[in-house]
């Protein structure tokens, strides 16, 4: 394999209203939908010969729009779903932080084992994320995939491979692109939306 498409899912609902999602079944909303199907057409030509989805619903659709327009196959890794945010999720970190603010301030503090009640770590998140990427980085069927994610999941797989990560968002539909010079995996790119220019 010689290059990997990271992306993250299109809006949603939540997306729209800063509320963290985790582990709910939140679905694509109509514009979740127009970003897939731009970044489906501004991938015709990367050569991306297969795509491999987070089973969770607004990843799936993402995925499907995508490989629809590029006619190739979606597969589901259940490996690069988002993290579960617990009972923080459906609420935003206003009321997070008024509502919980103990563990808000245990969560912020980014320490990897801290994990939300009813949640999931950083690091079991980090520890999935790195088995998935060791297995489909020595994939011989494909030499360019595409794997579609979450904000969080993403950020925590980049910080894994990575000493240091550019800091900006991961927006909805972005895309960082890995290329591999022999051995070592390089950020070609970094959360790129240039398909949401227009």
């Amino acid at each position: 394999m010689q290059k990997v498409f990271l992306i993250r899912h299109g809006e949603t609902d939540y997306n729209r209203d800063h509320r963290l999602q985790g582990a709910l079944p939140i679905p694509l909303n109509a514009n979740g939908c127009l970003q897939a199907e731009a970044l489906g057409l501004y991938l015709k030509d990367s050569g991306i010969e297969a795509i491999f989805s987070s089973p969770m619903i607004r990843a799936r659709q993402t995925a499907d729009i995508i490989g629809q327009a590029l006619d190739i196959n979606v597969y589901e890794e259940p490996r690069i779903r988002e993290i579960a945010f617990g009972k923080f999720e459906g609420l935003t970190h206003t009321e997070i932080e008024a509502n919980f603010p103990d563990d808000y301030r245990m969560w912020q503090s980014g320490d990897m084992s801290y994990t939300v009640p009813a949640g999931e770590s950083r690091r079991s998140v980090q520890q999935r994320m790195a088995d998935a990427w060791n297995d489909l980085k020595v994939i011989s069927d494909y030499e360019k995939i595409a794997l579609i994610s979450h904000g969080s999941a993403l950020r925590i797989l980049m910080r894994y491979l990575y000493h240091r990560v550019p800091t900006q968002t991961i927006e909805n539909t972005s895309i960082t692109t890995l290329s591999r010079f022999d051995y070592v995996w390089e950020i070609e790119s970094f959360a790129e939306t240039l398909h949401l220019n227009d």
